[in-house]
């Protein structure tokens, strides 16, 4: 029984395996009948140090809500920055 999922699932996701090899996508293959898809490129980014995600610049308390929050000069106001040593497309 086990044989003929694993060979259902060859059949059924045969294609997509092919493409996600050909792209350099991660497959990993929880159950007969699942699969996951990762691009390793994600990977690439982590939270900005300087503003810890938010994507604001740090500012004292005299700020008024009323005026518009000024973005990280870091991360350009992403949150995220590009890691060292990891190479993206």
């Amino acid at each position: 029984m086990l044989m003929w999922a694993y060979a259902l699932g060859a059949e059924v996701f045969g294609e997509i395996d092919s493409f996600a090899f050909v792209v350099g996508w991660e497959t990993a293959r929880p159950a007969p009948l699942a699969r996951v898809y990762r691009d390793p490129r994600f990977r690439a980014f982590t939270v900005c140090p300087g503003c810890a995600g938010s994507g604001e610049a740090r500012t004292g308390p005299a700020v008024r809500p009323a005026t518009p929050v000024p973005k990280c000069r870091g991360c350009a106001g992403h949150g995220r920055v590009k890691r060292r040593g990891i190479r993206s497309v």
